[in-house]
């Protein structure tokens, strides 16, 4: 099926990837999500071409797609985003920022693990 990765450029994100190719390969579809905030831009913005290149090497032929959020609204963006794809999971980093920070200010890991109706697969 179809299988969405959110992308951010960060360490997470590239570990939950790289976990999750043996489900990557098989899939007919994988789309690099980006969830890119007011202040960036496409050269501020997290890149995907070496990611995109990366999964390629492994057989794995991913596209990439940017979506503008709003700074506390990504982990909704992101989840709107892959149903409406049709996507049958999610691949994601887990806690960019600490465990305690994003219990208390809350994030995209939480908000994304609260409302998600579709698997998820994370990493740390």
């Amino acid at each position: 099926g179809t299988i969405v990765a959110a992308w951010d450029g960060s360490a997470e994100a590239a570990r939950a990837i790289n976990d999750a190719m043996t489900f990557l390969k098989p899939a007919s579809r994988v789309v690099l999500l980006v969830g890119v905030t007011a202040e960036q831009d496409e050269e501020r913005g997290p890149q995907t071409d070496d990611m995109i290149a990366h999964l390629k090497r492994h057989g794995v032929v991913a596209e990439a797609m940017r979506v503008k959020a709003s700074e506390g609204d990504v982990g909704r963006l992101l989840l709107s985003t892959a149903k409406t794809l049709g996507a049958d999971l999610m691949v994601m980093g887990a806690f960019h920022h600490s465990r305690w920070r994003e219990f208390i200010l809350g994030g995209v890991t939480l908000t994304v693990l609260e409302e998600a109706t579709i698997p998820l697969f994370m990493a740390h």
